[in-house]
């Protein structure tokens, strides 16, 4: 309820700003729980939703699997041609046993085939971003500085190269129509 009031705060104040700007609720973890409150608390909040942010952590398939349940949700709630976007998805490579730790080796498969996953469903995913481009690498028992796919010298990597070929793979991918 709260989260609903700070949305529908926030959305009068950009449509004053700007009206033409989309507006979408941030990042969530456990939207198919979070969304359904949120306009249980705010149901005239339904017509004002222009995207959905979600952090669909996991490996290729469940990250597909996710989103796609999340298509289910919205469209549950009358939101079916309310867009996705994916603003945070990713893997750690250190340390082994942190939570979504894969090897190194690993990391540009799972890049390409979650882009590949994700554009060949019909789940309305308008964009999907990794979690992150860079981090510094420098504590190797500290996950959150392994995230990064562009290497800290800032030279290309084998998981810039899958991500940017899982973009070119997903460029056919269509979000439901409005």
């Amino acid at each position: 309820a709260a989260y609903a009031d700070l949305y529908a705060g926030a959305r009068l104040a950009i449509d004053a700003a700007d009206p033409g700007v989309r507006v979408i609720v941030g990042g969530l973890t456990r939207p198919t729980e979070f969304l359904p409150a949120m306009l249980a608390a705010r149901p005239g909040l339904a017509g004002h939703i222009d995207g959905v942010g979600v952090h669909p952590y996991g490996g290729p398939t469940v990250v597909a699997a996710k989103v796609q349940a999340d298509r289910a949700m919205l469209s549950s709630l009358g939101l079916a041609t309310v867009p996705l976007y994916a603003t945070e998805l990713g893997w750690t490579t250190s340390p082994p046993g942190a939570l979504d730790y894969v090897p190194a080796a690993t990391r540009p498969r799972y890049i390409h085939r979650t882009l590949d996953e994700l554009s060949g469903r019909e789940c309305g995913l308008a964009a999907a971003v990794l979690y992150t481009w860079y981090s510094p690498e420098q504590n190797p028992a500290d996950s959150q500085q392994w995230y990064g796919i562009n290497a800290p010298s800032g030279a290309p990597t084998a998981d810039t190269a899958a991500f940017a070929g899982g973009l070119r793979g997903a460029g056919t991918a269509r979000a439901p129509s409005r």
